[in-house]
């Protein structure tokens, strides 16, 4: 581990932000190849020098920290970055933080994150996006490397720390500053590797909210199978003890498969998958590599000889449009 690593890793993602907009005032050519990470979106422009980082939102009018913000040499705001590893997005990200940028010039919202992490954290940005009224048009860049795609006039953007800090590396022309760079790679794959357990905060202990939504996932779960049981006259719930095993608490499920054989999965509020997921969903349909599903379902996570295929809840609604989309989901797997 290299002396960044082991100084800043306790940090966490704030840290990394750190270091990142250190590295990327250090020369103007270095946060220039930066800002042409963004070329591929069509987002082009002279930058300022210098970058600032974590300074608060504009006078309070909109809510949020982006972690660096990017100007151009006339002064325009033109590019907001946000560093992720495993923390889950503010209510802010990526709606509020899309309306920071200015409409008559081309801008973007870029975040990095660990490179498993780029597709699913997509998938939530769009949700987001959608949910708020944003116009999305298509996405226009896929690979492991990255995803980009229009919101109206701006462009929001995925890509992994290994893209950005290659690009900057090609960048340094000075020895000194390539090692500085050299020393962020390691602390960024040091914070991808890294689940440690954190000090305890009041405000995490004593929030009874917390300990009320996971029973509500629970309640969830037995809503969702009570209903597939009543509704679907060759499917069963409860032929497993509901109970928790590895970290994950579960409903089962039987019904016939299309060979005329009896199928089974677990519908779980799963921890594990839930955090490695970047927080897409609680909830997950376990089963065998064997067992049948119809097509290719969006987000399934292989495991050994396990998938997971995720559940997504919908947001902003009453408990029971919650149960009756959880239902029409499992059902469009199963039929």
């Amino acid at each position: 581990m290299s002396v960044l690593a082991h100084l800043a890793a306790p940090m966490g993602e704030p840290g990394a932000t750190q270091a990142l907009a250190y590295v990327l005032n250090k020369q103007p050519s270095i946060v220039q190849a930066f800002v042409k990470l963004l070329g591929v979106a069509g987002v082009t422009f002279d930058p300022k020098h210098r970058v600032e980082s974590e300074r608060g939102d504009d006078g309070g009018r909109i809510s949020g920290r982006p972690d660096i913000k990017i100007f151009d040499a006339k002064g325009n705001l033109r590019v907001l970055v946000e560093n992720k590893f495993w923390a889950g997005l503010t209510d802010a990200q990526p709606v509020d933080y899309l309306k920071m940028l200015p409409e008559d010039i081309s801008s973007g919202l870029l975040f990095i994150v660990p490179t498993q992490r780029v597709e699913m954290l997509w998938k939530v940005l769009k949700t987001r996006c959608r949910d708020a009224g944003l116009d999305l048009g298509e996405d226009l860049l896929e690979g492991d490397r990255g995803r980009w795609v229009p919101v109206g006039s701006k462009r929001m953007l995925v890509t992994d720390w290994q893209n950005v800090l290659d690009t900057l590396v090609r960048a340094a022309d000075d020895p000194a500053i390539k090692g500085d760079i050299l020393q962020l790679r390691r602390l960024a794959e040091t914070l991808e590797n890294l689940q440690p357990f954190r000090a305890l905060r009041s405000d995490e202990v004593t929030n009874v909210d917390l300990a009320r939504r996971v029973i509500n996932y629970i309640e969830l779960i037995e809503a969702i199978c009570t209903k597939l049981d009543a509704d679907e006259a060759d499917l069963t719930y409860g032929t497993a003890r509901a109970g928790y095993y590895d970290q994950s608490f579960y409903r089962y499920l039987e019904w016939n498969n299309r060979d005329g054989q009896r199928d089974g999965a677990y519908l779980t509020l799963s921890f594990p998958m839930w955090r490695k997921s970047g927080g897409i969903t609680p909830l997950w349909l376990w089963a065998k590599q064997s067992v049948q599903l119809s097509g290719n379902i969006d987000g399934t996570d292989v495991s050994g000889d396990d998938k997971y295929i995720p559940i997504r809840l919908k947001l902003g609604v009453e408990r029971d449009r919650v149960v009756e989309d959880g239902v029409e989901q499992i059902r469009r797997m199963l039929t």
